[in-house]
């Protein structure tokens, strides 16, 4: 199975140092007719996945041993038309952390993990234990968060180690914009992500405002674009000092965090493609959530270089969008010119291709 994140543990609320033991695995069948492919037009229906469900309500259940000892009452369903979609239910799911794409049914009662494009994980507390669900390509497995207590346990256990993540405190949006008109999709977006658990996500919050600014009157157009160019003045100039204000370490392990994210998008094209090609309607917003997240690390590489550092993470980027170049037919029928925040990449940067596309 693939190691957890440092993003996928801080998001599912727990301590970044802790170990995860896995306890249970059931792999996805190997059935080509239950892995979906037989049923590939129930997928290419448009609507959530609750209408999915609806429209086909067969499922296998899955066995996982340990699990009823570990998290009672506790049900797992895996949908017959396409094993990479699980259905948990009952036990203690309800108000549970989730990381990944799923849907909630029956007022939180229930939750859907869907898989099919990039995994997705579950954080479950029992009475004693917490425990963690996760689901890639339709292989489930149970981890269970545990200390060990002696070395020949270390050994004998499969666990997780998180690389470290920066202490990113919470941007202050507001603070760092005072004196300047904001857009409102700018302002809204910039302090969503600024409440990120994420850490990289907050100092991609501050980034955004210092690349993306522009002045909202367009009679101060000139004027306001060349302070904004101006590493003196305005958002920009706070920004930078507030990313310079940052413990040196701390800068330091947010370029590796953003090259991580950056392997973890180059490992997505595969399963974006195959989604466009089952259902492309849905996959519309996966494409464009993959472009925001390309464009997040753009951020992170924006603060970077005003400190005179990013080699690295650049590096890294310029070998994506190589990759993605290579897969032309998941932007070639793209409409993403609605997106305000790419519309912004499009003419303040021209040379980001993912910016360009919202003007096709």
């Amino acid at each position: 199975m693939k190691q957890l994140t440092s993003k996928v543990i801080a998001e599912l609320g727990l301590e970044l140092d802790t170990e995860l033991t896995s306890v249970a695995y059931a792999p996805a069948p190997n059935d080509p007719v239950a892995q979906g492919r037989a049923t590939a037009s129930e997928m290419s229906r448009s609507g959530k996945l609750a209408e999915l469900l609806r429209a086909a309500p067969v499922f296998n259940q899955i066995q996982l041993e340990g699990l009823a000892e570990r998290l009672p009452g506790l049900q797992l369903r895996r949908w017959l038309s396409d094993p990479c979609i699980v259905l948990v239910e009952a036990g203690p799911v309800r108000g549970s952390k989730s990381f990944g794409a799923h849907e909630w049914l029956d007022e939180g009662a229930s939750l859907v993990l869907d898989s099919r494009q990039e995994p997705t994980f579950v954080r479950l507390e029992g009475s004693t234990r917490v425990c963690i669900l996760s689901c890639q390509q339709g292989n489930v497995e149970l981890l269970e968060a545990a200390t060990p207590t002696s070395s020949a346990a270390l050994d004998a256990l499969e666990k997780w180690h998180p690389t470290p993540v920066p202490d990113v405190p919470k941007p202050d949006i507001r603070a760092l914009t005072v004196g300047c008109q904001v857009q409102n999709w700018l302002l809204a977006e910039a302090e969503q992500m600024a409440s990120a658990a994420w850490p990289l996500r907050r100092l991609c919050a501050a980034g955004l405002v210092a690349r993306l600014w522009s002045p909202k009157d367009s009679r101060k157009l000139q004027e306001s674009l060349t302070h904004a160019l101006n590493p003196s003045w305005g958002p920009k100039k706070a920004t930078v000092d507030w990313f310079r204000a940052l413990d040196q370490g701390v800068r330091h392990q947010a370029e590796s965090s953003a090259m991580e994210e950056a392997d973890e998008l180059g490992q997505q094209f595969p399963a974006l493609q195959a989604h466009v090609l089952l259902n492309p309607e849905s996959a519309t917003s996966h494409c464009l959530q993959w472009l925001l997240n390309r464009d997040d690390l753009e951020c992170a590489l924006f603060l970077l270089r005003c400190t005179e550092t990013g080699e690295s993470l650049e590096g890294k980027l310029a070998e994506l969008d190589r990759h993605a170049s290579e897969f032309e037919s998941l932007w070639a029928m793209l409409d993403v010119s609605e997106n305000e925040r790419l519309r912004a990449v499009a003419w303040q940067e021209p040379e980001a291709w993912w910016g360009q596309l919202a003007l096709a």
